[in-house]
């Protein structure tokens, strides 16, 4: 069936969608996550990412419809050198981290039944990511330039889907932090997708990862150095074993 699109910064959108499909949950997947684009269009990044939230949960308010949310680890500094827990205090870096931070406080102020998911540097079959650029880059080029000096948790979205609809199913609602387990940064998330490539496919022999600092990659947005998230509450609330990053990806790729 040829899909129904939905604006969420149209609150007559999201009506006119729960009234046809009544939904048992509504899980929010619609973000402008271009980093460096918010920056240029920051009006359209907080309509998205502030108010677009704030649209759903008045709907789901009132349809008495649980709400799932993600947010990210762009609502931190980078300035903490262990991983941040839900009750650590943000302070965005960047107009996505900014809008992102937005949606979050609606959410949190909501008094409505509500899961919002922080995770980070996400990869799967839809939409751009991090994972399908890097190969893209090694199908066209010998040499790929990857920052070093960020370091977080690459997460599969394959993996967050079957955490949200346990979550769900034992109505355990609130924040929480979710991403793959183990630290990388994005220069060694880079080298291992190629690695994996060059066993499985034998592929990119030749391709050349560089790494540079962040200064060097004049990204128009500034990104935190350190932002990888604790996952000790999402563990003890459903009791659940999180995938190393390493593993994750070897599952996407193969």
């Amino acid at each position: 069936p040829e899909e129904e699109e939905c604006n969420i910064t149209d609150i007559s959108s999201i009506k006119n969608a729960v009234n046809r499909i009544n939904p048992q949950a509504l899980i929010n997947c619609a973000a402008y996550t271009d980093v460096d684009a918010c920056e240029r269009n920051q009006d359209k990044a907080f309509s998205v990412n502030g108010e677009g939230v704030k649209n759903l949960i008045q709907v789901c308010k009132e349809n008495d419809v649980p709400l799932v949310h993600f947010s990210t680890d762009f609502v931190f500094d980078g300035g903490k050198r262990s991983p941040y827990t839900e009750e650590d205090k943000p302070n965005p870096l960047n107009v996505y981290g900014e809008s992102k931070l937005l949606g979050e406080q609606y959410l949190l102020n909501s008094h409505a039944g509500f899961l919002l998911i922080r995770t980070s540097w996400m990869y799967g079959n839809g939409g751009n990511n991090f994972v399908k650029a890097v190969i893209n880059k090694a199908s066209n080029q010998s040499e790929i330039s990857v920052v070093d000096d960020q370091i977080g948790n690459p997460t599969w979205t394959r993996n967050i889907v079957d955490i949200i609809l346990r979550l769900l199913e034992i109505k355990q609602y609130g924040i929480y932090n979710y991403s793959n387990e183990g630290e990388c940064s994005w220069y060694e998330f880079a080298c291992e997708i190629i690695k994996i490539f060059q066993n499985s496919e034998n592929k990119f022999h030749s391709t050349r990862i560089i790494s540079i600092k962040s200064a060097q990659s004049k990204r128009a947005a500034k990104r935190p150095a350190y932002s990888a998230l604790n996952k000790s509450k999402i563990k003890s609330a459903i009791g659940v074993d999180i995938p190393h990053w390493r593993e994750s990806l070897k599952k996407f790729l193969i």
